[in-house]
């Protein structure tokens, strides 16, 4: 379920406008990042379930601290993936966390 941004992998995927900057980044579970601080930004994560599966959680926020939760709890069955897209405000951080076995496979900037 791998995602290609050189080849157009998100333009199939998630209808994503091709002239935008896009930008892979390899966040850190349970560490915040900011996708960029001067334009708001789409940010795709997508996660495999490994092993014997987990949970993600996904929160963003002007400051770590004081984050929104976007995705409380979704199980991640093992084996299998999941996508979460989330609009992200010009300078907020983004915060993604991974239980059990879960593993980031891809995680896309995208600036129009």
């Amino acid at each position: 379920m791998a995602s290609d941004l050189t080849n157009g992998g998100l333009s199939r995927q998630f209808g994503v406008n091709m002239n935008a900057v896009r930008t892979a980044v390899t966040p850190v579970s349970g560490a915040a990042f900011q996708p960029n601080v001067n334009a708001d930004t789409m940010v795709y994560i997508q996660v495999a379930g490994g092993g014997s599966g987990g949970n993600l959680s996904v929160t963003i926020g002007p400051t770590t601290g004081a984050e929104i939760a976007i995705v409380t709890t979704m199980a991640i069955a093992a084996s299998t993936g999941e996508e979460v897209t989330v609009k992200v405000p010009a300078s907020w951080k983004v915060v993604w966390t991974g239980t059990g076995t879960v593993t980031l496979t891809l995680c896309a900037i995208v600036t129009d």
